[in-house]
């Protein structure tokens, strides 16, 4: 692919790549995809925009990512006026068959820089906050997915119960240790 691009909601991706292969047969890959302020959903109740620098290769038992995908602007909105009760946790369902779970056999090697930009804004259970920070996300030699960093509340206010708080603050560190 010498040229991709695509428009949506006022932003740009763009990215070129290349695949190789092996007797007609698919052998390995590599992309680069850049963009700005690309709007990748838009429903009611979730909006996501996404800035994205990244390098994806490997071969159909690996893949590699790195780079940084920056959002800035993220919108999530909890629209459910009824709140539904769930099971407890300690609920055991006698004789009921779990669906074996196949392995998956693409290996990954991530190393990706999540960055909260100007406007990632919840508003879900009573709370209404502006987030901000990044976080490093990346895998281990056990494939296991690892994040380090801070995401913060910039400005925030929790509601229940006619009563308002400001959230002066709050903080969330990821330390290295698996998702």
């Amino acid at each position: 692919v010498s040229t991709l691009q695509m428009t949506s909601g006022g932003g740009t991706i763009s990215g070129q790549g290349r695949l190789e292969l092996q007797g007609w047969i698919p052998d390995k890959y590599h992309f680069s995809l850049a963009g700005e302020g690309f709007q990748l959903i838009n429903l009611s109740d979730l909006a996501i925009q996404v800035s994205p620098d990244l390098m994806i290769d490997g071969n159909f038992d690996t893949i590699r990512v790195r780079g940084s995908l920056g959002f800035p602007r993220v919108m999530i909105e909890d629209q459910t006026r009824s709140r539904v009760v769930n099971n407890s946790p300690d609920l055991v369902i006698v004789d009921r068959q779990s669906p074996a779970r196949q392995p998956s056999t693409l290996r990954h090697d991530i190393d990706v820089n999540l960055i909260l930009k100007e406007q990632v804004l919840l508003n879900v259970a009573g709370l209404q906050a502006r987030i901000a920070g990044s976080l490093r996300l990346y895998s281990d030699a056990q494939q296991a997915i690892t994040a380090q960093g801070r995401l913060f509340v910039e400005r925030g206010r929790f509601s229940t119960y006619g009563v308002s708080l400001d959230i002066e603050r709050g903080d969330l560190y990821y330390a290295g240790v698996p998702l």
